[in-house]
């Protein structure tokens, strides 16, 4: 990772913010407390909270997208 630039660094970390299962916010928390990216902190947070809030919107709302989709 010491090669990436600030800017890059961010956005690789950033990236991983479309990921929504438990499973992924594990790897990353456990990926980038290994592999630090310097001056992404902020975007690892912003990720790992976008993870979360996914997490906790499929949890919410799987069930009634399903029974729509049977309905359909």
């Amino acid at each position: 990772m010491a090669q990436t630039t600030e800017s890059a660094g961010a956005g690789l970390v950033g990236s991983t913010a479309s990921f929504c299962s438990a499973d992924k916010l594990d790897e990353v928390t456990n990926f980038f407390a290994a592999h630090k990216v310097k001056a992404s902190e902020n975007a690892l947070v912003r990720a790992k909270n976008q993870i979360s809030d996914c997490i906790d919107l499929r949890a919410a709302q799987e069930g009634n997208l399903k029974a729509w989709l049977a309905k359909q």
